[in-house]
């Protein structure tokens, strides 16, 4: 059974993983709605800054999860 520290290390593990990915989808919309409102398109740029936005956080996760396994290893 793990100990303490070790739960509250996959907790906060957890937690910066979930606001890892709604902080990079709402950067890359919000980034996005505020180009279609300079070029005045309808949703183009809001659409692509969504998917940019996902997967930068599909990445950061990625990198995250990479990060942890190796620190769990040593």
């Amino acid at each position: 059974m793990p100990d303490l520290r070790q739960l509250l290390a996959y907790l906060a593990l957890i937690s910066q993983l979930g606001l890892t990915m709604v902080v990079c989808i709402y950067l890359g919309f919000r980034l996005g709605v505020g180009a279609d409102g300079y070029f005045g398109t309808k949703m183009l740029f809001t659409a692509v800054g969504s998917l940019l936005g996902t997967a930068t956080g599909f990445v950061a996760i990625y990198r995250l999860v990479l990060r942890a396994m190796r620190d769990t290893e040593e």
